[in-house]
């Protein structure tokens, strides 16, 4: 990246369903990580836990098992591919913290060296990964007419992981990447922040249910890129996985989006697995932040109520 352009590859991973055994698919990320390294792709991003099934519909503490440490196993298998490829990888995963019982939504940036990227969390500490900050329940209740499911628990997150401590950038000599993994997209606030620190680039695996309130996702990512000024790569799980007796079918829609809103890649069908890949011009960053000079016009000094109610 020289001259008046800083242009770079990314790549969203759209995944099938996972099993339940976990090197099959961490086999499976290599595999298309390989295929987007073959497309061009510098930074390869994967949907939400990639490395596991989503499991967050059903209690099952026998899930627990399948979490691990970073560094550990799966980021150093990672590390390899990454090295073998000259590439970088947003690497999600279930995280076993440091402490027993203590467990996260993770994701983990991978450098073309194969070593694990630290990045900088908004209080200034350093960050091995990032780790969701946003985690939710939903019931859904009989009298809601859109309910997918009426008195079914349609998500909970709480009982398998423990909010992450706060937002994180990493800065690479060739973008500042952030990172904000589903249930984060709900938030405004996580947007502006990482936008504040930096960030040019960010990296949003999910793991959403096909249904109404899923068609709605492509334009939400493409408001917040207009609002940030700033790429979006989005990567979702797609297809129909089965847990036990429990089955869902994930909505795929994985997207690349430009600062301006418009939509550079799209995946082509929910319910099949596909590479979505793009050459992103940073200096866009640049331009859409002059055109509508939204740092520049922020008024910060009267925000206050964000953080008193």
């Amino acid at each position: 990246m020289s001259g008046d352009h800083r242009k770079i590859t990314v790549a969203a991973v759209q995944t099938p369903p996972a099993s339940t055994d976990i090197q099959k698919n961490v086999e499976r990320m290599l595999h298309y990580t390989e295929e987007a390294a073959q497309k061009g792709a510098r930074i390869v991003g994967f949907c939400e836990l990639g490395t596991t099934p989503y499991m967050c519909y059903i209690h099952n503490s026998s899930f627990f098992d399948w979490a691990q440490k970073i560094p550990g196993p799966i980021t150093e298998a990672f590390g390899e591919k990454a090295k073998e490829l000259g590439i970088y990888i947003v690497l999600t995963m279930y995280e076993k913290g440091e402490l027993e019982g203590e467990y996260y939504n993770s994701a983990v940036l991978i450098g073309p060296g194969g070593k694990i990227i630290e990045g900088e969390r908004h209080d200034g500490a350093k960050a091995k990964c990032y780790r969701k900050v946003h985690i939710p329940i939903v019931v859904e209740e009989s009298d809601d007419p859109k309910a997918y499911h009426p008195g079914r628990l349609r998500i909970d997150e709480k009982y398998y992981f423990k909010p992450g401590p706060g937002f994180v950038v990493f800065r690479l000599p060739e973008v500042t990447l952030g990172i904000l993994i589903c249930y984060d997209k709900r938030f405004s606030e996580a947007w502006r922040i990482l936008t504040l620190m930096g960030a040019e680039v960010i990296f949003y695996p999910l793991s959403t249910f096909a249904g109404w309130k899923a068609q709605t996702g492509t334009f939400e990512l493409r408001t917040y890129a207009i609002n940030h000024g700033l790429f979006i790569v989005c990567a979702n799980r797609s297809g129909k996985e089965r847990l036990g007796n429990e089955e869902r079918e994930f909505a795929g829609d994985s997207s690349i989006i430009a600062p301006d809103g418009e939509i550079l890649a799209q995946a082509s069908d929910q319910t099949k697995p596909e590479v979505l890949v793009a050459e992103i011009d940073l200096e866009e960053v640049k331009k859409e932040r002059l055109r509508f000079p939204i740092l520049r016009d922020r008024r910060p000094e009267l925000y206050g109520l964000l953080t008193k109610i």
